[in-house]
């Protein structure tokens, strides 16, 4: 007998798939213990000696690795970025008969990495504390993944099979709406990572005139 789903929960991963998901993100044991810390205490909230007892090391280990408690933040939010600028090169990289083919593998390499990425993801919020040097890398990574999407779009409207009149713009609103996935993604919920990345896509599709 076929489980009954309950649509009434908060659209999710079911709990098994999620802890699969993190897995792949490849975070090493003491990046993995920070991102835990930080998604329950906030960076500021966080102690070098809450990770290092989330780990199992001591705080000069967390040192010898990472030099300071910002020096463990940027790694996070560099693994992070750096994970979802090679999903996307390697969107628009494989080959594509149009770029119908290749915006949805885009759309959907953008989606999954941030249902998969849980925490990481959500741990965007605390950029702000970046120094100014890490800030303008890490912005510029990120502008990397709106100029693939955006001449990706570009190309689309050229070749006649998309139609958006402002691609930039288009960029940002569907990477504003795909990147909100982590906010309210809970651990167990009744969709599973392909079914909401169809979902996303099919509104992805709706907003630069292709049609699914």
């Amino acid at each position: 007998m076929t489980e009954a789903r309950d649509d009434s929960t908060v659209d999710g991963l079911r709990a098994q798939e999620a802890s699969r998901a993190a897995e792949s993100i490849g975070l090493t044991p003491l990046l993995e213990a920070a991102l835990d810390a930080f998604a329950d205490g906030g960076y500021h909230g966080t102690s070098v000696r809450d990770i290092a007892e989330r780990a199992g090391v001591t705080p000069p280990v967390l040192y010898y690795h990472h030099q300071n408690k910002h020096g463990v933040l940027e790694a996070l939010l560099n693994h992070s970025i750096d994970h979802l600028v090679s999903a996307c090169e390697e969107a628009v990289d494989a080959p594509h008969d149009s770029v119908s083919s290749e915006f949805k593998d885009l759309i959907r390499a953008i989606t999954t990495f941030m249902i998969d990425a849980g925490k990481l993801a959500q741990l965007n919020t605390e950029v702000r504390f970046l120094t100014p040097s890490a800030r303008t890398t890490y912005s510029g990574k990120r502008r990397r993944v709106a100029r693939i999407l955006t001449e990706c779009i570009e190309r689309g409207n050229k070749s006649g099979e998309l139609d958006a009149s402002y691609p930039r713009e288009s960029a940002r609103a569907l990477l504003g709406m795909i990147q909100a996935i982590p906010r309210w993604l809970q651990p167990t919920g009744s969709l599973t990572t392909e079914e909401i990345a169809n979902r996303y896509l099919e509104i992805s599709c709706k907003l630069v005139g292709l049609r699914t």
